[in-house]
């Protein structure tokens, strides 16, 4: 039995990250495991479209306070997520097509009751100059302040950081086991075949993983977790020319632009689409993308030019509790066990610091739990060319 443990963290994505480094600057004692990204992405950070959310694909009507008050979320949370870190905050726009002229209007009291600006396009040859193949004729455009952001650098100096302050970030072999005790609220931990351990506190931040992790426990009252799978298309170049993301919300998809650069010699785009598709849990190397969800994909026009070209990732999302994956969630379910979802990447930071008010005072210890190997690894995003031979396409496509 380990022992010596203040704090174990499950997941290494950005959730995960962003736990441990609050948790460090408040003296807590603190292992992270993590499975390993070498062969391909495991952690549902790297797999998603590294969209930086300004809140307004989100906000609600007028009389829906909940909704308006995680869009204004959202927005905070971009910028909390890298003030904390001393980064600036990336810059550019993005567009967004409109169906009505109604939607117009919303669009602009929305973008009012943020504070943002949204800015209304006229100039078609421009829009069509920047859109490419994604320009559609007699619409209306607004250029709004959407933008990407580096995931991996994120991950990287919360990494450095965490390790700087005498946490450990560990990559294990295999996922993290929970033992149930006879009582609901006793558990312990088996970390490896040798390794069990029994933390003061253990956060769960496992994206899809937490899933599993819940299903093994005997709690009182189960969170009902339901899995949702979007297919991302990668296509190794980017087409878009300044705008770097591109939402069209009468075709129901979106583009995220990401410009040439060392590492991504070319560019990248990054296309999702609205709907997602009820599934199973399964980890990362097993997930595949159904004929049906790609008939579907591929039935939007003006992505079809890149059937050829690209590449697909599975990207999951959770939802709790029958409400949509967007919110985040952060349950206490034992005195020693939190259990979170961030809802979207731009929330992980606020999220964390949530989580770290719930963790109590810090527990002075020695010894502590020698386990796997230390994460130094690079980190590469999936649409990275690292990953150029991932492909979530079912084989009886």
């Amino acid at each position: 039995m380990g022992k010596g443990l203040d704090l174990l963290i499950v997941g290494g994505g950005l959730l995960g990250l962003c736990v441990a480094y609050q948790a460090v600057k408040r003296n807590h004692r603190v292992l992270l495991c993590r499975l390993s990204d070498a062969e391909r992405p495991q952690a549902d950070t790297l797999r998603n479209q590294s969209w930086l959310q300004s809140g307004l694909r989100y906000i609600g009507p007028l009389d829906e306070d909940e909704r308006t008050l995680l869009a204004k979320e959202m927005l905070a949370g971009g910028l909390d997520l890298h003030d904390e870190l001393g980064i600036p905050k990336p810059k550019g726009f993005g567009i967004v097509r409109l169906g009505s002229a109604a939607e117009a209007e919303k669009l602009e009291r929305d973008g009012a009751r943020m504070g943002v600006d949204v800015v209304r396009l006229d100039n078609q040859a421009q829009i069509r100059a920047v859109l490419g193949e994604f320009y559609a004729p007699d619409s209306i455009y607004y250029a709004t302040p959407e933008i990407p952001f580096d995931e991996p650098m994120l991950l990287r100096r919360l990494r450095e950081v965490i390790r700087d302050e005498g946490g450990l970030v560990r990559e294990i072999p295999e996922p993290v086991e929970i033992i149930p005790g006879e009582d609901s609220a006793e558990f312990t931990i088996r970390l490896d075949r040798q390794t069990v351990c029994r933390p003061r506190m253990t956060v769960l931040a496992a994206g899809a993983g937490n899933v599993p992790l819940l299903e093994s426990m005997r709690l009182p009252r189960r969170p009902n977790l339901e899995l949702y799978q979007t297919p991302l298309l990668v296509v190794p170049m980017t087409t878009m020319r300044g705008a770097r993301i591109f939402q069209d919300r009468v075709r129901r998809f979106s583009v995220i632009s990401h410009p040439p650069s060392d590492g991504i010699p070319n560019g990248a785009m990054v296309i999702g689409t609205v709907e997602g598709t009820r599934t199973n849990f399964c980890r990362a190397p097993e997930r595949r993308i159904p004929r049906g969800d790609l008939d579907a994909f591929w039935a939007i026009d003006c992505l079809r030019q890149f059937q050829l070209a690209g590449r697909f990732t599975a990207g999951f999302e959770v939802a709790v509790d029958g409400k949509q994956s967007v919110y985040p969630w952060v349950s206490r379910l034992s005195s020693n066990l939190i259990a979170a979802i961030p809802g979207r990447a731009t929330m992980c930071m606020r999220v964390a610091k949530g989580i770290a008010n719930e963790l109590g005072s810090a527990v002075s210890s020695e010894g502590g739990v020698n386990v796997g190997t230390e994460w130094v690894e690079q980190i590469y995003m999936h649409h990275d060319p690292y990953y150029g031979r991932l492909n979530d396409v079912a084989e009886d496509t």
